[in-house]
């Protein structure tokens, strides 16, 4: 549970560099929902020991079915139950939002349907991160370092289109770097003693040696 909740944390801290590009704070409340939701279903399905797949087609069904009423309730497009003009418009947003972000002198609405981007973030921050925590490499450093490094990708991500102030990204980079280190230690500690114990998974249950 403590990578969950690195995930969230290092999630958060990520999403906020969209701090000077949105007005107000939607922006991470929508983010935020979407990394709890994915961490959620991501963790459930390696509890269950579903296949990878299950989580990306849970997640993707739900980033159709909420994206409408969290994201483009400016357009209209807010209906419980998305008919193709949602539909379309989420997807349009998916794949060309980013260029509409960069293109667009910020700070753009925040309540606009540019929310998609934070949304579509969270949501594979969530999955990713979760996934990516559970992963076992023949090297303990390897499977201690690739969330943490997951979670630092999407940070530079958020930099490149969002942030706009030089010192913004200083308290950022500080606040994420603190934390990735704590969990990066954690996780080392444990993968080396998951080494030495000679376990396949941390703490050798069945469910860990199942996952992906």
């Amino acid at each position: 549970m403590l990578d969950l909740l690195f995930v969230l944390v290092l999630g958060t801290l990520a999403l906020s560099g969209f701090a000077t590009s949105f007005t107000g704070w939607a922006f991470l409340v929508v983010g935020v929902c979407g990394i709890l939701l994915a961490i959620g279903v991501t963790h459930a399905a390696g509890v269950l020991g579903w296949p990878l797949v299950a989580p990306v087609v849970v997640v993707t069904a739900l980033f159709f079915l909420l994206g409408g009423p969290l994201c483009l309730r400016s357009t209209g497009d807010a209906a419980l139950l998305p008919g193709p003009t949602t539909l379309s418009g989420l997807a349009d947003q998916a794949v060309f939002g980013w260029k509409d972000m960069l293109t667009t002198l910020p700070p753009v609405d925040g309540d606009g349907p540019l929310l998609v981007l934070p949304w579509l973030l969270g949501l594979v921050v969530g999955l990713v991160g979760t996934a990516s925590s559970r992963v076992r490499l023949r090297r303990a450093w390897m499977t201690a370092l690739l969330p943490v490094l997951v979670l630092t990708l999407v940070l530079v991500a958020v930099i490149l289109l969002g942030v706009r102030h030089p010192q913004s990204v200083i308290v950022q980079g500080a606040l994420f770097a603190a934390a990735a280190l704590a969990w990066l230690a954690i996780r080392a500690r444990r993968a080396s003693a998951s080494v030495h114990g000679g376990t396949s998974g941390w703490g050798g249950s069945r469910s860990a040696r199942r996952w992906w």
